[in-house]
């Protein structure tokens, strides 16, 4: 269930801050419609906020056999209309498992961007996974199992009237967390009580059910404060967000292709919601996706290196780009060798030939040394010494080596016989 506020509580400006679910998440049977899913568009107040343009919408389901619907089950309008702050769609899979449904909307004229993603559930025991569960359960099916317990502080008003804003949480930078109130109903309509949540770095939303991503590192005291009739009542809670430190560790291309994720912070961190993307190919991590520190996970996703490869937050922020290593033409370098060592050989044969032609002089060294050939004549030494300065460049990775290459210099320049 969802709250409707009346529209004059609707803020008039065109500041619209984030896209968010108003809908509850749903546990659907297989080829069956679910109930209605809503997104709306809201400020920096969490209030609805109008859009000033016609939007173009684009419905992603992680499941590849999702399939979205209007009221009458027939296909879906791909617009959001101006003046309007909210779009109502529903959804059919025949795929069992959770998947995760994203929306997102661009203006025409501005081309801004925003989007929303929840959870969905296709489940052939609906009743058992929708029906209402325990303090216990539904503390657990919406707080990531790394949360602790929180020490909440309460306001309770004489009449009874309690509210209690969750456990402790943490995430990270850029990651939509989501908040639900639980509170002492009794037999007063839901839709006579009001909730206000103020997230600790100067936002606030209305709802029972509110969503808020920060983007800054912290420690958070999030203030849940509800109202019933005279009855008021307060709950806080507390939020640890952090900058992931993560990292590329071992990638593998292909069909059966992997991508090792490496978390190098000093705590653990929950990236479910996170996206891998290459190209058109992606994958969205599943919910509390967590790893611990100094620990990686290898997720298994088909993509190819030459698409490129981002980790995304949910948010669709980048978190991480791979960047592969400068590549070296191996066979290039070793034919550009082969072809400078077949001019060295050429220019000793050359020089070998002058060396027998050229008559001997006074206290000079004999012709049979290579000292008067390499040294005399300007333009062979001038030839030689840049085809060994150009070979000693290409040479470079192995220049420690004691190759043949390396020796025939050494039987040029020092007079020393080739071994």
């Amino acid at each position: 269930m969802f709250l409707i506020w009346p529209f004059n509580l609707f803020a008039e400006s065109t500041n619209i801050k984030d896209l968010l679910f108003i809908s509850e998440e749903q546990t659907v049977k297989p080829g069956v419609v679910s109930k209605a899913l809503i997104v709306q568009t809201q400020n920096s107040g969490g209030l609805a906020e109008k859009i000033s343009e016609t939007n173009d919408v684009t419905f992603y389901s992680s499941s590849g056999t999702g399939e979205f619907l209007n009221s009458s089950g027939g296909a879906l309008s791909s617009t959001m209309n101006k003046n309007t702050s909210s779009r109502t769609f529903y959804y059919k899979d025949s795929k069992l498992g959770e998947h995760t449904i994203r929306v997102k909307i661009t203006g025409r004229e501005t081309g801004k961007t925003f989007t929303a993603e929840q959870k969905i559930l296709i489940s052939d025991t609906v009743e058992a996974a929708s029906s209402n569960t325990s303090e216990e359960d539904e503390d657990s099916s919406d707080v990531s199992s790394h949360s602790g317990a929180s020490s909440v502080s309460e306001f309770t008003s004489k009449s009874g009237y309690k509210v209690d804003a969750g456990r402790e949480r943490m995430a990270t930078v850029n990651t939509k967390i989501r908040f639900e109130a639980s509170a002492s109903l009794g037999e007063t309509n839901e839709q006579h009580v009001s909730f206000r949540w103020s997230f600790g770095d100067g936002t606030y939303a209305i709802g029972k059910v509110a969503s808020h991503t920060y983007k800054f590192p912290g420690e958070y005291i999030v203030v849940l404060n509800s109202s019933r009739g005279e009855s008021r009542a307060t709950s806080r809670t507390e939020v640890t967000v952090i900058d992931p430190k993560i990292t590329f560790e071992e990638i593998k291309e292909g069909n059966s292709g992997f991508v090792e994720i490496k978390n190098n912070s000093e705590s653990e961190i929950n990236i479910g919601g996170w996206t891998l993307r290459s190209g058109d190919e992606m994958l969205v991590l599943a919910s509390d996706t967590i790893i611990k520190p100094k620990h990686s996970i290898k997720p298994l996703f088909s993509y190819t290196l030459d698409n490129g490869l981002n980790l995304e937050y949910p948010d669709g922020t980048l978190a991480l780009a791979y960047e592969s290593e400068p590549h070296t033409d191996l066979e290039a370098l070793a034919k550009e060798r082969s072809a400078m060592l077949e001019k060295l050989v050429a220019l000793k044969k050359e020089l070998a030939q002058k060396q027998a032609n050229m008559p001997p002089q006074k206290n000079e060294p004999k012709p049979d040394s290579l000292e008067t050939v390499a040294t005399k004549p300007e333009v062979e030494k001038t030839d030689t010494e840049a085809l060994m300065q150009a070979f000693n460049e290409s040479s470079k990775p192995a220049e420690t080596e004691e190759n043949g290459v390396m020796r025939f210099f050494k039987s040029i320049f020092s007079k020393q016989p080739i071994n």
